[in-house]
This record gives structure tokens, sequence and C-alpha cells, in this order.
């Protein structure tokens, strides 16, 4: 009988149980949810546009339908409801609401984001984005923040997002 060595030889056994436990558990989870927010970038290209617009005083209200293409990380269509007020100064401002319908990796469902921007020159634009939940399929737990720019005049943006799974 070995005298003395009985504590560390419990502490040993409970870390090597909780040691299996978490691989067990790691095992079961995506790789990348495994870690903190991961970068996915991309395209869109205008694929469809309605609006209509109506003014109020020296302001212009733009409602707007549009569809995109999506390519890069997330692959599929993007289709958006943005909302603008055009002032009277020329500075625009553009709310809207979206649903990516997208394949990411294995991973494919869809994701609800809001955009809030502004523009940086004419029908150039900087948005804000969030993805607020919603979302369905494998990509329903998959929340993220980051940056539109777009470029309104050529049909294109640019996406680049950090996202990362809910717990």
């Amino acid at each position: 009988m070995i005298r003395g060595g009985g504590e560390t030889t419990k502490a040993t056994i409970a870390a090597t149980i909780c040691a299996v436990a978490l691989a067990m558990v790691l095992a079961q989870t995506p790789i990348s949810a495994a870690g903190g927010p991961v970068t996915v970038t991309g395209t869109l290209t205008l694929v469809g546009s309605e609006s209509s617009a109506r003014t109020a005083g020296e302001n212009t209200f733009i409602t707007m339908h549009n569809t995109w293409n999506a390519a890069g990380d997330l692959a599929g269509t993007y289709d958006c409801l943005p909302r603008a007020i055009v002032f009277s100064t020329g500075e625009t401002v553009v709310s809207e609401w979206g649903r990516y319908t997208v394949t990411w990796g294995d991973y494919e469902g869809t994701l609800r984001v809001r955009n809030v921007g502004w523009s940086v020159g004419y029908m150039l634009f900087h948005m804000d984005t969030t993805i607020v939940g919603g979302g369905t399929g494998d990509l329903a737990k998959l929340r993220g923040y980051g940056t539109l720019d777009l470029n309104f005049n050529e049909g294109t943006a640019v996406y680049s997002l950090e996202v990362f799974w809910e717990e």
C-alpha cells in the first residue's frame, strides 16, 4: 500500500475524468462553434430592385425591396427591405431588415439581419450589420455583427462579419 499519495491520485483521476468529459462534449460540437468569433467575408451582386418614393417637405422617403446574390463564405441569396431618407442636404440614412438564405461550409439555413447605414458618397453606403436571431436550419443559433459596404451605382456590396454560435 502506498501512503501519502492518495490525494494526488484522486486529483489526477478527477482531472482525467474532466478531460475525457470535455473531449466528449467538444467532439459533438462543430469545430467553428468551439471557439470564439470567426470572420466571414464575401460580396453581394444586385439582381433585382423595386422602389417607391414620396416627398415630405424637402426630404425624400424611399422604400425598396432588393434581391442580391451572395458569394464568398456565405453563398446563396440576400433579400432585404431598405427604408431610406434623403435629406435636403443630400445626406442619406438607411435602415433595413434582411434575410440571407445561404450555405456556409457544411451548414445551411437562413440568417435574419438588421442593417443601419449612411451615405459616404453618391449611392455609396456604409452599413453596420447585426445578425439578430430568428434564423433557421443549421444557422438558427448563429449570431454576429460587422459591416456592409454598398455601391448601389454598380449594384455591388462587400460584407465582413464576425460570427459566433449562441449557446
